[in-house]
Protein backbone atom coordinates (compact mmCIF):
# COMPACT_ATOMS: atom_id res chain seq x y z
CA UNK A 1 0.00 0.00 0.00
CA UNK A 2 1.30 3.35 -0.68
CA UNK A 3 2.49 5.52 1.67
CA UNK A 4 -0.15 8.39 0.67
CA UNK A 5 -3.11 5.49 1.12
CA UNK A 6 -1.38 4.60 4.39
CA UNK A 7 -1.76 8.37 5.68
CA UNK A 8 -4.96 8.51 4.79
CA UNK A 9 -6.16 5.62 6.50
CA UNK A 10 -5.29 6.71 9.58
CA UNK A 11 -6.68 9.91 9.26
CA UNK A 12 -10.22 7.95 8.61
CA UNK A 13 -9.73 5.55 11.36
CA UNK A 14 -8.85 8.40 13.75
CA UNK A 15 -12.15 10.20 12.22
CA UNK A 16 -14.23 7.17 12.93
CA UNK A 17 -12.96 6.42 15.99
CA UNK A 18 -13.31 10.16 17.20
CA UNK A 19 -16.75 10.50 15.64
CA UNK A 20 -18.33 7.13 17.44
CA UNK A 21 -17.32 8.71 20.48
CA UNK A 22 -18.17 11.92 20.08
CA UNK A 23 -21.99 11.54 18.48
CA UNK A 24 -22.54 7.90 19.11
CA UNK A 25 -22.73 7.01 15.47
CA UNK A 26 -23.56 3.86 14.03
CA UNK A 27 -21.49 1.30 12.27
CA UNK A 28 -21.93 2.38 8.97
CA UNK A 29 -21.22 -0.33 6.75
CA UNK A 30 -18.75 -1.23 8.87
CA UNK A 31 -14.94 -2.68 6.61
CA UNK A 32 -17.60 -3.64 3.76
CA UNK A 33 -17.58 -0.38 1.85
CA UNK A 34 -14.60 1.62 0.78
CA UNK A 35 -13.44 4.07 3.41
CA UNK A 36 -14.44 7.13 1.28
CA UNK A 37 -17.79 5.89 0.73
CA UNK A 38 -17.93 5.09 4.57
CA UNK A 39 -17.18 8.84 5.60
CA UNK A 40 -20.21 10.10 2.80
CA UNK A 41 -22.53 7.97 4.18
CA UNK A 42 -21.63 8.90 7.73
CA UNK A 43 -21.69 12.95 6.57
CA UNK A 44 -25.38 12.44 5.39
CA UNK A 45 -26.08 10.25 8.57
CA UNK A 46 -24.74 13.31 10.54
CA UNK A 47 -26.78 16.27 8.36
CA UNK A 48 -29.98 14.17 8.67
CA UNK A 49 -29.66 13.81 12.16
CA UNK A 50 -28.40 17.54 12.74
CA UNK A 51 -31.61 17.97 15.32
CA UNK A 52 -31.47 14.77 17.27
CA UNK A 53 -27.90 15.47 17.79
CA UNK A 54 -28.00 18.61 18.69
CA UNK A 55 -26.03 21.91 17.59
CA UNK A 56 -23.12 21.39 19.68
CA UNK A 57 -22.37 17.94 19.07
CA UNK A 58 -23.07 18.87 15.33
CA UNK A 59 -20.93 21.59 15.54
CA UNK A 60 -17.99 19.44 16.90
CA UNK A 61 -18.50 16.09 14.59
CA UNK A 62 -18.77 18.81 11.44
CA UNK A 63 -15.48 20.01 12.31
CA UNK A 64 -14.03 16.75 13.01
CA UNK A 65 -14.92 15.34 9.63
CA UNK A 66 -13.23 19.08 7.99
CA UNK A 67 -9.94 18.58 9.84
CA UNK A 68 -9.91 15.00 8.51
CA UNK A 69 -10.55 15.69 5.20
CA UNK A 70 -8.12 18.39 5.03
CA UNK A 71 -5.66 15.48 6.43
CA UNK A 72 -6.23 13.90 3.68
CA UNK A 73 -6.07 16.71 1.29
CA UNK A 74 -2.94 18.04 2.62
CA UNK A 75 -1.61 14.43 2.12
CA UNK A 76 -2.68 14.46 -1.67
CA UNK A 77 -1.23 17.67 -1.63
CA UNK A 78 2.19 16.77 -0.24
CA UNK A 79 2.60 14.09 -3.05
CA UNK A 80 1.63 16.02 -6.08
CA UNK A 81 4.39 19.05 -4.60
CA UNK A 82 7.02 16.13 -4.54
CA UNK A 83 6.68 15.15 -7.91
Amino acid sequence: MPIIEERKDLALNALFHDLANLAATPQIAGNQVEREERLCRMIEWLYEGRERLGQATFTAANRRIRDALRQMLDEELRIAKAD
